[in-house]
């Protein structure tokens, strides 16, 4: 039987594979790895409950708004998730400004071109970003 941990992993990897997501190693557990999930523009803050609430907190929001537009974010949107296992379903949180932005092309959560092949579309996204604002693990 899956733990609550290795179950918030699963959820983890299973947006990474569908959203063509980078997984930030090490995220949570090291202070220069904030947040779960990188791509196309946007930093992923995940959680996962067993229980029948929602996850989010205050701290989560501020801590993804700081690793983005903080000292040495990145400029991403910031973009929670949880995966509510109660009610069987995913949840995804995003600002006003940022739905906005998306809406008008800025970034897209899919940024799939091929739907057989999101590790070409994941590479694809990656090589737009120039080398010097890539993450350790993208430069790989």
């Amino acid at each position: 039987m899956k733990t609550p941990q290795d179950k918030g992993l699963d959820f983890e990897k299973d947006l990474a594979e569908e959203f063509g997501l980078q997984q930030v190693p090490g995220s949570g557990s090291v202070w220069h790895s904030k947040l779960d999930l990188v791509g196309h523009g946007i930093r992923w803050s995940l959680k996962f409950t067993t229980k029948k609430v929602c996850p989010l907190r205050y701290e989560d929001f501020e801590e993804a708004i700081d690793a983005c537009e903080g000292p040495g974010g990145d400029g991403s949107i910031p973009i929670w998730a949880a995966r509510i296992e109660p009610l069987n379903e995913d949840l995804i949180v995003l600002r006003k400004n940022d739905f906005k932005l998306m809406q008008a092309g800025y970034s897209k959560l899919l940024n799939i071109i091929d739907e057989d092949r999101p590790q070409v579309a994941a590479r694809k996204a990656r090589a737009r970003k120039p080398e010097l604002l890539r993450e350790d693990f993208e430069r790989r």
